[in-house]
This record gives C-alpha cells, sequence and structure tokens, in this order.
C-alpha cells in the first residue's frame, strides 16, 4: 500500500471487520504515511463482534461482556466473570 502512496497514487486499504480491531498492519500503515507526511486516516467498519451481536440477539451492555484474544486469555491469568458474555 505505502509503495502506491509514495508513487503519488491515492490508495484504500479494506480490512475484514472493523480496520483497528486484531488488524494490525492498518495501524502501522498509517502510523507510517503520517510520519512520511501524507495523510492518513482510518474510518469505522462493522466487526465480527457487531454482526455476532445482532446474529444472536445480545445485547453487551446487559450484564457486560469481556473479549479476550485466544492466546492471550490462555497464557496468562485473566479474570472472568460468569454472569458476563465471553468472547474470545
Amino acid at each position: 500500500m505505502l509503495s502506491k502512496v509514495r508513487s503519488g497514487q491515492d490508495v484504500v486499504g479494506l480490512f475484514y471487520g472493523h480496520p483497528g480491531v486484531f488488524a494490525h498492519p492498518s495501524h502501522r500503515a498509517i502510523k507510517i504515511a503520517r510520519e512520511e507526511g501524507y495523510l492518513a486516516k482510518m474510518l469505522p467498519g462493522i466487526s465480527a463482534e457487531d454482526c455476532l451481536f445482532a446474529d444472536l440477539g445480545i445485547d453487551p451492555s446487559i450484564n457486560g461482556t469481556t473479549t479476550y484474544e485466544a492466546t492471550d486469555l490462555l497464557t496468562h491469568d485473566r479474570p472472568l466473570d460468569p454472569a458476563s458474555n465471553l468472547i474470545l
């Protein structure tokens, strides 16, 4: 993406779900582009969690919702609340 930006082309990066959630390349590309003086911004997208809430009829504000990256949950002593929704 950045090589196209540097060559003067307008570039749009599309990512599955929200471009800033579990998508480190998008954050990195924006950071580098800005450091090099280019205009770069992230627009929100519909995340997998948004689809999950809609598909399952879950309101994350009722009883709360906890989200962990699965490996992080397994390798660290993360607290779990059995009354809360858990998304891995």
